[in-house]
């Protein structure tokens, strides 16, 4: 819950919530080379500011592979498979920067309104670079 945190090679796997989640309160935690497996909710879930996610791992997820509702989010070089809602999921303006990502064969539901990558404000202040994958809600996602 803490502020500016490291978090390395750590395993969430078949947890009955969320995988890896930040406070809404916290400012520069690290997330980078993690594993969230089977969780029932999203693999990571962040609402802090300036938080760094990179290089993590989010396969078969109940929730969002990964999911912000941060500010200043960098989302960077992370492979998401198979969830049950949206891949990577950016809720509102937040100036995120979501770059060099894999989100593949997500929305395992199977229900409208989820996508391999989502921005839930059209893209205004969010930066979408670089990214491989099939479905997307904007057409600003790249």
């Amino acid at each position: 819950d803490g502020s500016k945190n490291k978090l390395r090679q750590n395993a969430a796997i078949g947890g009955t919530d969320y995988g890896f989640a930040t406070n809404p309160v916290a400012e520069g935690n690290s997330l980078s080379s993690n594993e969230a497996l089977g969780n029932a909710d999203d693999g990571f879930a962040d609402g802090g500011r300036s938080t760094f996610l990179k290089g993590n791992l989010a396969v078969g997820n109940g929730g969002n592979g990964i999911y912000t509702t941060g500010s200043f989010v960098r989302i960077v070089k992370n492979r998401v498979e198979r969830s049950g809602e949206s891949g990577i999921r950016v809720f509102g303006q937040q100036r995120a920067l979501v770059a060099r990502n894999t989100s593949l064969s997500n929305n395992q539901r199977g229900e409208s309104g989820f996508y391999d990558l989502r921005d839930g404000a059209g893209c205004p202040t969010n930066r979408w670079r670089a990214n491989v994958f099939l479905t997307a809600n904007q057409s600003c996602i790249q």
